[in-house]
């Protein structure tokens, strides 16, 4: 039999069975699996007292209560071991169980901090504060969020985000939008093994402990129980034929409320429940195609890049970490970040100014200006320390937060308004303008893309389906679009009329506070989105927003400790 202390050194393995703080009405613990186990914990002084609930059908104690004096004697009790085996199994039990130590351990450290607090002892955390309100008045803000996705992260295993530059920003500022008046909700779309959970995965560790709730499916189970207080949802995969299941509605807080059908166990009647999500924002992903028309209308559709160009240089990256030549982010700057979140001030408004102009930079429909207007005013509530203020204290976007809303924001926006993901928008921007002059058939678009012939077909029966292509009688058929390509982020910056946009601006700056025109005026007219030069790098490099930085986050030490 193995050694006590071999088995605590190998339950620093990751269970495969989620394990993390919670809350069961009002009552502290620790959530095992899918919300089917609860321990609750109770810190008596100089002792622990622990027990397990199962959340099946109800809530029900499968152990009494333990008591012990220190973490490691959860390992000796023989209750609590055969009650884990016989929920998690052989080789989940250890792992369950050591993540569970790790956890209380973790919440004794936090509880004597505090208690140093009340005495005058000196709390580091203060540090962390100071970098984050630092780094909140940094205008490169988003440049240091952008290489922590690059250079990578520790979760469960290293994770990086190369390429898609602005997918992975807007992905960051959606969650943050959780937190605002502005929430919003996102479908990322690919097939599997594309990294469609990653992305989330990443940002989700870039905010606070407790702010999102992740869940494998959407169930019942998952919907009733655990942590009522958290603001994202994430859905790690949207299983088909879900929406038959479980039905999403509005909510008149600006989230969601689900309908779900039960069957009484003694009557054999189906019976319609509601309940609330405490998420305002929900994310989930999914490798089986759209969402129907009534979520699709409340999210950001993203596509992943599939691309070969990619997947050999995230394999390259993946190698370098196991040769030892590339590290993660150091993981007090991740603290830092989300100190960062926590700062952040949920209750602060934004107007722009420029509102009125941008109804005619594109053909909306009415779901998706308002979105681009909710990613301004999250960006500019982002920046809060850095934007003026109207007399009523609301923030005040300026251009560059329009600028930064296109440049991160737009090619996804563009293909939510087509309501097509990226596979799908490659076949249809190869295709003809109108049925009036030569179409092209599957071969030449197999030939084209690179893809093969028979997902060309199935692409182009999508879109003949979705009302965005049509095809010739007869054989080889030839296909057509039939609806208009928005504009790429390139066009849109050089039709906005950025002197107007400049001159509203001014304006709102004028009416809030007469002084604090001049302050701006260099953010307002500096030329950074109007003049020749930087009009010229953003038509020649469609991410051209992000420059490059003086400093990296690996060369800054924003932690200095004496």
């Amino acid at each position: 039999m193995e050694s006590q202390a071999h088995m605590i050194d190998d339950a620093l393995s990751t269970p495969s069975i989620r394990v993390e703080p919670s809350t069961l009405r009002g009552e502290w613990g620790i959530s095992i699996g899918e919300e089917e186990l609860f321990l609750r914990v109770e810190r008596r002084r100089e002792k622990w007292r622990v027990r397990l609930y199962t959340l099946w059908e109800g809530i029900k104690p499968l152990t009494p209560w333990i008591t012990i004096r220190n973490l490691e004697e959860l390992w000796a009790s023989e209750t609590l071991r055969a009650v884990l085996i016989q929920e998690c199994g052989e080789d989940e039990w250890w792992k369950v169980l050591g993540r569970v130590v790790d956890l209380l351990r973790r919440e004794d450290a936090s509880t004597s901090m505090e208690a140093e607090e009340e005495r005058g002892v000196f709390n580091p955390e203060s540090e962390v504060d100071s970098a984050a309100r630092e780094l909140l008045q940094d205008p490169n803000f988003l440049n240091y969020v952008q290489e922590v996705y690059e250079q990578g992260v520790e979760i469960d295993q290293y994770r990086f985000v190369l390429g898609e530059q602005d997918a992975k920003l807007l992905v960051y500022l959606l969650s943050l939008s959780a937190k605002t008046r502005w929430p919003q909700s996102l479908w990322v779309t690919g097939d599997s093994g594309y990294g469609k959970s990653n992305i989330i995965r990443v940002t989700l560790h870039l905010m606070p402990e407790g702010y999102a709730k992740v869940v494998s499916y959407f169930t019942p189970g998952a919907l009733r129980h655990g942590r009522k207080n958290y603001s994202l949802l994430f859905i790690e995969e949207w299983r088909s034929g879900l929406e038959q299941d479980v039905r999403l509605l509005s909510g008149e807080d600006g989230g969601y409320r689900y309908e779900i059908a039960v069957r009484d166990p003694k009557t054999g009647e189906w019976t319609t429940q509601t309940g609330e999500i405490p998420a305002k924002s929900i994310f989930t992903t999914s490798a089986e195609g759209l969402p129907s028309p009534q979520l699709l209308r409340r999210c950001w559709l993203l596509s992943v890049d599939e691309s070969e160009e990619l997947t050999r240089v995230i394999n390259t990256q993946k190698a370098l970490y196991r040769a030892g030549e590339i590290k993660p982010v150091d993981p007090e700057f991740v603290k830092v970040l989300r100190r960062c979140v926590e700062l952040l001030d949920p209750t602060l408004d934004v107007i722009i100014p420029y509102a009125p102009p941008l109804v005619d930079i594109a053909e909306w429909d009415r779901t998706r200006l308002g979105q681009f207007l909710d990613l301004i005013s999250i960006i500019a509530w982002l920046f809060q320390y850095q934007r003026p203020r109207d007399k009523e204290g609301r923030i005040i976007a300026l251009p560059i937060d329009l600028l930064t809303a296109i440049q991160i924001g737009w090619r996804t926006l563009r293909q939510s308004l087509l309501k097509l993901p990226e596979r799908l928008r490659r076949v249809y921007e190869a295709l003809p303008e109108n049925s009036e002059g030569i179409g092209k058939t599957t071969k030449e678009l197999s030939l084209e893309l690179k893809i093969s012939q028979s997902c060309v077909r199935t692409y182009l029966a999508d879109l003949k389906t979705l009302g965005y292509a049509v095809s010739s009688e007869g054989r080889p058929k030839y296909y057509w679009k039939s609806a208009q390509v928005l504009n790429s982020a390139q066009s849109i910056i050089k039709q906005i009329k950025w002197q107007e946009i400049a001159s509203l601006t001014e304006k709102a700056l004028e009416k809030a506070s007469p002084e604090s025109v001049e302050f701006y005026r260099d953010h307002i007219w500096g030329s950074l989105y109007i003049s020749p030069e930087i009009r010229h790098f953003l038509e020649t490099h469609e991410t051209g927003l992000f420059l490059k930085k003086e400093e990296k986050i690996s060369e800054i030490n924003l932690l200095k400790r004496n």
